[in-house]
């Protein structure tokens, strides 16, 4: 781990994940999105990371994430959105700016709507423990 990496990780405290599918056809309008995201929560002062599930098979004693969120293996992406804060307050006080954001609302919905139909977006907050 690099200086400019240790810095980051002990900057940030609170971290919020959402896992996601959709269909694999959305792919480019997705990630296209994600870029424009990616710069508002840069200017925000947020570390906003996004994954996509490239392995859909699972060791012995554990279960893939695909299985868990039903993917279609052939059909969809599954995909880890990590959102990393100052603090539970710096995270409050975006969500109450974007909340009041059109454009950010808007991006929202186009995202919402890329995703795999009847699907739900896992979600969890995290206080950093190390």
């Amino acid at each position: 781990m690099n200086n400019q990496q240790h810095i980051n990780k002990n900057h940030y405290s609170f971290s919020e994940f959402m896992i996601a599918r959709s269909p694999k056809s959305n792919y480019a309008a997705l990630t296209e999105l994600e870029k424009k995201s990616s710069e508002m929560f840069e200017k925000e002062e947020i570390q906003y990371e996004l994954f996509r599930l490239a392995v859909n098979t699972s060791w012995e004693g554990f279960e893939n994430i695909s299985k868990l969120v039903s993917a279609s293996s052939d059909d969809e992406d599954v995909w880890v959105t990590i959102m990393s804060y100052k603090d539970k307050k710096h995270r409050d006080e975006f969500v109450v700016k974007m909340s009041n954001d059109k454009e950010c609302q808007q991006g929202y919905e186009e995202w919402a709507k890329l995703l795999s139909p009847d699907s739900k977006v896992i979600t969890g907050e995290f206080d950093r423990q190390l």
